[in-house]
């Protein structure tokens, strides 16, 4: 189950990424962003910016869990 969610996560992740790429790619000088609408692109990218930093925190948290479930598996199995 952790695995299956620590998947759907870094799928996630990767889209967030590449509409990172997009709205920077629009926010570019040379694609004549209006100045009135510039402001809601950024603020759209600096929600995009915390989403991906959440996720990779979230990713590793994942793995640390994965890690620990396995670490105690082996532990048990040791004990015996």
């Amino acid at each position: 189950n952790w695995f299956e969610n620590h998947q759907a996560l870094v799928r996630f992740h990767r889209q967030v990424v590449s509409m990172r790429e997009a709205i920077s790619g629009l926010m570019r000088r040379e694609h004549d962003l209006s100045d009135v609408m510039y402001p809601y692109y950024q603020d759209v990218y600096d929600h995009i910016l915390r989403i991906s930093e959440s996720t990779d925190t979230l990713r590793d948290l994942g793995w640390s869990i994965m890690d620990t479930n396995l670490a105690l598996r082996d532990f048990r199995q040791n004990q015996k």
